[in-house]
């Protein structure tokens, strides 16, 4: 794509499996630059606006740090891992699991206190929308990531061994890497993106503001920031704006805990069960605690 730019890894998913801590960890190491910003989503949504609008999100690196990003939505598509592999054919590639029950639960959970949804779970498991329960089926996601990179490009972080020991846990992220594994950053035993301590008053707002031109696209952002410098040289606009979505946050507002249903924990197991058991072998690990 470019010879002269190159990033080094990219994190591929999984969503709501510690990506966002993994990120924080990885943005605090001395030898490791990672993108500006988290979900780039240039090699699946983004991928028209060219190496330009990616280099973009990397302009603050040196040349003596490895470069990287983490986007969990490219873990799930064929089109975006053969992007990548064009791209940059000898790119390490890291893949964060969490066991699939919780995590199609947590992910439920986030949609529907970030984003306003109103289904019920058991609407999630007969539709399926935005693929929540397909995303668990790993051992076919990571098939067709060995289509495209090799095994020893590719590293598989299991999200509950974080939890025991983050410390351990970063260090074998460090080791592929290749940079110093005695780096402990502070972000170690910080807990990152919390569904159930934060939400929005209305969801939908912050969903509008999220999605405007002037928030996605980083050159149009730029464009519009210098245009309300003109038009509101004491940012007044702005203020009021950021003011309105903080008043919208609930900080630890949401007093009852949902608990997935035991029946409805046990149709998951059940659905994942065959998965889980190719996941071990393909993977040369057991994962006891998710069967």
């Amino acid at each position: 794509m470019n010879e002269k730019f190159k990033v080094d890894f990219i994190g591929v998913g999984m969503p709501r499996a510690g990506t966002t801590w993994i990120y924080n960890c990885l943005k605090e190491h001395p030898e490791i630059c990672i993108s500006r910003d988290k979900e780039v989503h240039f090699f699946d949504f983004n991928f028209a606006k060219g190496i330009e609008y990616y280099k973009s999100f990397f302009e603050h690196c040196g040349k003596e740090k490895i470069k990287g990003e983490f986007t969990a939505g490219y873990f799930s598509e064929e089109k975006t891992l053969q992007r990548i592999k064009e791209a940059f054919p000898d790119v390490k590639i890291i893949v964060s699991l969490r066991n699939p029950v919780e995590r199609a639960f947590s992910h439920y959970l986030y949609r529907k206190r970030t984003r306003g949804w109103f289904k019920k779970f058991s609407d999630v498991l007969d539709n399926d929308p935005i693929n929540i329960i397909s995303t668990g089926f790993y051992y076919k996601h990571l098939l067709r990531i060995y289509k495209y990179f090799n095994p020893e490009q590719v590293l598989v972080v299991i999200h509950d061994e974080s939890k025991q020991n983050p410390q351990k846990f970063i260090q074998e992220i460090f080791r592929f890497l290749g940079v110093n594994i005695l780096f402990k950053p502070s972000s170690l035993f910080q807990e990152m993106n919390q569904s159930k301590d934060f939400r929005y008053w209305f969801p939908q707002f912050e969903w509008l503001i999220l999605r405007m031109p002037a928030v996605t696209n980083y050159k149009i952002g730029r464009t519009f920031a210098g245009l309300m410098r003109l038009i509101d040289p004491f940012n007044i606009i702005t203020k009021i704006i950021w003011n309105i979505r903080n008043f919208n946050v609930r900080i630890g507002a949401w007093q009852e805990e949902e608990i997935l249903p035991d029946d409805m924990r046990e149709y998951l197991k059940k659905l994942y069960a065959e998965d889980i058991l190719n996941l071990e072998k393909l993977l040369n690990r057991e994962l006891v605690s998710w069967r």
